[in-house]
């Protein structure tokens, strides 16, 4: 397989690349089940993140958009969702660990988040989007390719 072809979706040997990846992520403070679980608790006041620690990646989101725990923080999340989301990628691929090496080998291809469920935000809807899970993702690849060598 050529080095330059992009991985276009985070499925099959490259699930790990998702956020519904199941690994533990403890982030300030508190092990969620994988970083779609913490992505969603950061959105509302940490007193309510206890309701995202022993539920799946995909209940988490649903949770998240339930009417049941509106409001949302004080603050706007879309102000810093994607610091959130570096940040929770920093702790998943943390320097020295087996995710972190498996990230390494994806070098130098294209991380692109496809999917069919619209979210042209972090991913691309048939070749439209920001991908900016997918570029969160090549920044923290290219900072352990730094450190950790390839």
């Amino acid at each position: 397989m050529s080095m330059n072809f992009p991985i276009n979706r985070f499925r099959g040997p490259y699930n790990f690349l998702s956020n519904f990846w199941v690994t533990p992520i403890v982030y300030k403070g508190v092990m969620f089940p994988s970083t779609e679980n913490a992505y969603q608790a950061a959105k509302f006041p940490k007193k309510q993140w206890y309701l995202f620690t022993d539920i799946t990646p995909y209940q988490s989101k649903v949770l998240a958009y339930s009417s049941a725990l509106q409001p949302f923080r004080n603050m706007n999340f879309d102000d810093v969702k994607i610091d959130v989301m570096a940040d929770l990628l920093a702790i998943k691929f943390a320097e020295g660990t087996d995710l972190a090496l498996l990230l390494i080998e994806t070098y130098p291809r294209k991380l692109i988040e496809g999917n069919n469920h619209g979210d042209t935000f972090w991913g691309t809807v048939d070749g439209e989007g920001s991908n900016h899970l997918g570029e969160l993702l090549m920044k923290r690849r290219q900072l352990l390719v730094d450190i950790m060598g390839r």
